[in-house]
């Protein structure tokens, strides 16, 4: 059985939606829980989607 995700799809949404503004989404990923890393990868698949 699949884990559930660790952070919810409008933090996920914050971190694109700010990295495609231009703005410090290193910076939202932090204030949201969000590792670095993950941040990075969000922005790589250029989308929120969360498996469920």
């Amino acid at each position: 059985m699949p884990t559930p995700p660790k952070h919810g799809i409008a933090a996920h949404t914050r971190v694109l939606e700010t990295h495609r503004y231009g703005r410090d989404w290193v910076l939202v990923a932090d204030h949201n829980g969000i590792p670095v890393t993950t941040a990075r990868v969000i922005i790589e698949r250029g989308g929120a989607d969360i498996e469920q």
